[in-house]
């Protein structure tokens, strides 16, 4: 189920990047664009205050947050975890910014992102261009990597065939997951993770709409099942 997912989205997101949805994306992006001053995005430089506060203030509510739902959970394996990915975040934007700089050749520094890769070895295996390897592409075949290593090691690696009647749920939701990545510049990963850190305003924007579309489809299918429960 899962490789068939990926497989989706990797085609959805070239579709949208590259191939017949490239146009209307592009256009979309151009109408729903807002110029800002100094074309800072991030929310200290659009509320106009400094960004040590909104540092601190935001530092505060996340550290409030974590440790109630850390009350409610009781699980120190997910403060864990979530401290582990938010530090390997910030990792990715000091390797990329500091140590891998060429003062010769210097370029913007890159998050850590999967939609856009994906995209990319999409457009590779259907129109044969091949992409340069950058930190995002060494991301995600990091990840990929690691997670076929681990299964191996563990011994979890087992192939399942796709039952009939999953794949056309499998197959369109990854095909909306695709095409809603690419058209919002970022996934949960690039915009949630990557984004979200350096508070930009189009990244807390595109997380608000994560977080609605979860609570929506969670209340939709609960919804659901308690109507099949009820027959």
């Amino acid at each position: 189920n899962g490789l068939l997912a990926l497989i989706v989205f990797a085609l959805a997101a070239g579709i949208t990047q590259f191939g017949l949805l490239a146009g209307p994306r592009i256009g979309l992006a151009a109408a729903t664009q807002i110029s800002l001053s100094g074309n800072d995005a991030g929310l200290a430089a659009v509320l106009g205050v400094s960004p040590l506060i909104v540092g601190v203030l935001v530092v505060l509510v996340l550290l409030g947050l974590a440790t109630w739902l850390y009350r409610r959970t009781r699980e120190p394996a997910m403060l864990l975890a979530g401290s582990l990915i938010g530090a390997g975040v910030a990792g990715g934007w000091y390797v990329t910014g500091r140590l891998a700089q060429d003062e010769f050749f210097p370029t913007p520094p890159s998050g850590v992102t999967v939609s856009g890769p994906l995209a990319r070895v999409s457009n590779m295996i259907t129109a044969g261009d091949l992409p340069a390897l950058s930190f995002a592409m060494a991301f995600v075949i990091g990840v990929l990597v690691a997670a076929f290593v681990y299964s191996v090691l563990m011994r979890r690696f087992h192939l399942v065939h796709v039952r009939g009647e999953s794949v056309p749920r499998i197959v369109v939701g990854a095909a909306l997951m695709g095409i809603g990545a690419t058209f919002a510049a970022g996934c949960n990963i690039g915009q949630g993770l990557s984004g979200a850190s350096t508070l930009s305003v189009e990244s807390l924007l595109a997380v608000a709409g994560i977080v609605l579309g979860i609570m929506l489809a969670v209340a939709w299918l609960n919804r659901r099942e308690s109507r099949a429960a009820r027959r």
